[in-house]
């Protein structure tokens, strides 16, 4: 195995020993069978796990004390309402990287901060898996259908035959869980799609789901909601006007240096990652440029990287040197990425190769 793959695997060793030891309350909520190594079948480690409000600060703290102990950078931490992400990174002497994204549920399940389960009602039914804590099997499953629907109005192909199974061998409970959700006459519709194993026919509910979820939320968590959903879109709006992404500009001359460090940057950013190139010379047509193409990557914690001439005309947070190195560039990378940027804005300028 290499060995930033090592340093990687030794971290999250490090962490679910320490989580344990400082008895912080979290649990893995999926695709947690090769853990604490990194899953076999992807080029992401992409660690979701849901922690104890209560614990969170101290939870965060462990991270970055265990990256610390381990010789790992630390990615910026990108905040949301149900989430809190941390990224933790190991650059060998060569440039290479491995690294692993830790997703921090909080709170509980929930759609723009409308609960359907709260972290107490998941905490209490976690399980011990090997040396750390998941969710209970059927809490799992439940989660990977009504997230993705939710959220995203899919279902994952990969989730889907477990998720029929958990509605067999755990049918009294699961239909226990709909109906107190949503209510007995969309229960019986959603029970008959998956009797008949069609689970993609549950998305055309998904808007009555949604509003039969709101006044549950606000029945049974009043305070916690709206709490919750003010909190959704202040972080959110937070994310619009200081995305945590980052953008990176060259001078068409510095083609050899993208084509080199672009594979290896990309495991930083485990967002969307993109090369572009922008020729225009005036400031409208960047600002144009940059929200149509740039904006919605980097609002989401993703990678650009853009190939540009000398005459054209954007706003750059860092100048580089021409003649910076794939290891050097990895660095200031992540160095520009540990300040807050405005939307508009480029973390860095790579400009061009001197004669």
């Amino acid at each position: 195995m290499d060995l930033n793959y090592t340093q990687i695997n030794l971290f999250v060793h490090d962490l679910f020993d320490s989580l344990n030891l400082k008895r912080i309350r979290y649990a893995v909520l999926r695709n947690y069978e090769s853990l604490p190594e990194k899953p076999t079948d992807s080029d992401y480690f992409d660690l979701d796990l849901l922690v104890n409000s209560h614990d969170l600060q101290r939870y965060i703290e462990i991270v970055y004390d265990t990256a610390k102990r381990n010789n790992l950078k630390v990615i910026k931490k990108i905040d949301r309402e149900y989430c809190k992400t941390i990224r933790v990174v190991s650059i060998d002497k060569n440039g290479t990287v491995d690294s692993v994204q830790l997703d921090s549920h909080v709170t509980g399940q929930n759609w723009w901060g409308f609960l359907y389960l709260s972290e107490e009602q998941i905490l209490e039914n976690r399980v011990l898996y090997k040396t750390f804590y998941v969710v209970s099997d059927f809490h799992r499953h439940l989660f990977n259908w009504l997230d993705k629907l939710l959220f995203g109005n899919y279902i994952k192909q990969k989730y889907k035959s477990d998720i029929l199974r958990i509605f067999k061998e755990r049918n009294q409970e699961f239909l226990s869980f709909l109906n107190k959700v949503f209510g007995p006459e969309l229960t019986y519709k959603l029970e008959t799609r998956f009797r008949s194993d069609d689970l993609e026919g549950t998305l055309v509910y998904r808007r009555k789901m949604i509003n039969k979820l709101r006044k549950y939320s606000l029945i049974n968590f009043p305070f916690l909601t709206l709490f919750s959903v003010i909190k959704f879109f202040y972080f959110e709006i937070r994310l619009y006007l200081f995305p945590p992404g980052v953008c990176c500009l060259f001078d068409e001359s510095q083609s050899s240096l993208i084509k080199n460090s672009f594979k290896e940057c990309k495991k930083i950013y485990l967002g969307d990652q993109i090369i572009l190139s922008f020729k225009d010379n005036s400031m409208y047509s960047w600002l144009k440029f940059y929200f149509k193409e740039v904006f919605p990557i980097v609002r989401k914690g993703g990678l650009v990287f853009i190939t540009t001439n000398k005459n054209s005309k954007f706003i750059f947070k860092k100048k580089l040197q021409s003649g910076i190195s794939n290891l050097d560039l990895l660095n200031e990378l992540i160095e520009s990425n540990k300040t807050i940027m405005i939307a508009g804005f480029v973390n860095l300028y790579v400009p061009k190769i001197l004669d």
